[in-house]
């Protein structure tokens, strides 16, 4: 019985290691800490906050003029790494890998790959979804697993 509990833990171990180290996952997990830490950010198609703003890194700030009275602006945390649009995640390659990648470093963890390398950016990884609209950008692609 000792053993068959070993053997139980040490699969377990190993899941959570191949979890770990696949690269998907890593450079996801990146990208959700970074938007939650306010060190990244996700636009609307225009390049404004979008509805779920918090969601996707945007602070809201008070402000007052005299003309409008009370209101709401929304500040953005970090750099831009893609945009919004309904419930479609637009990943910005260069944008996003790079914050990933400095943010992997930073917590002792490799990506393993290069930006090209990393599966996320080639069709097989991503169902298709509607057509692209929005600002132009090179290397953006539907991530519907990021969720912040």
């Amino acid at each position: 019985m000792r053993a068959w509990d070993a053997l139980k833990l040490l699969a377990a171990d190993q899941a959570r290691h191949m979890r770990d180290a696949d690269h998907v996952t890593v450079f996801l997990r990146a990208l959700r800490a970074l938007i939650r830490a306010g060190k990244a950010h996700l636009a609307s198609a225009a390049g404004t906050a979008p509805a779920s703003f918090r969601r996707w890194g945007w602070r809201a700030r008070e402000t007052f003029s005299v003309a409008a009275g009370a209101g709401e602006s929304y500040d953005p945390g970090g750099e831009c790494i893609g945009w919004v649009a309904e419930d479609d995640v637009y990943l910005d390659s260069s944008a996003s890998y790079k914050a990933a990648r400095q943010w992997a470093e930073q917590a002792g963890i490799s990506l393993g790959v290069s930006r090209d390398q990393l599966s996320i950016w080639r069709p097989a990884a991503w169902s298709p979804g509607p057509t692209r609209t929005g600002p132009p950008c090179d290397g953006m692609w539907p991530a519907s697993a990021v969720t912040a």
